[in-house]
């Protein structure tokens, strides 16, 4: 199964959010922030970045996820695990 903006769930936020972190892709610890919450800090994010993420809506910020993992999906043929 393919992840869509329709399909994604709270808990593949999380562990991609959990991934950003460990990776420390700030970038993408701040997307999963604004999907999750309508808001994120931008303290650690880098320029264009920063100017990207500022201007997205909590809606841009789930088809930004959804795009990645489903990029991942398709790349590595497996579907993102869920952590509970």
């Amino acid at each position: 199964m393919t992840t869509t903006i329709e399909t994604l769930t709270v808990q593949q936020i999380n562990s991609l959010r959990c991934e950003a972190l460990a990776a420390g892709d700030y970038t993408m610890i701040a997307i999963c922030d604004l999907a999750l919450d309508g808001e994120c800090d931008l303290a650690d994010v880098d320029g264009r970045d920063r100017a990207r993420v500022r201007c997205m809506s909590q809606r841009d910020a789930y088809a930004e996820i959804a795009k990645q993992i489903s990029d991942a999906e398709e790349a590595y043929g497996f579907t993102m695990p869920v952590r509970r």
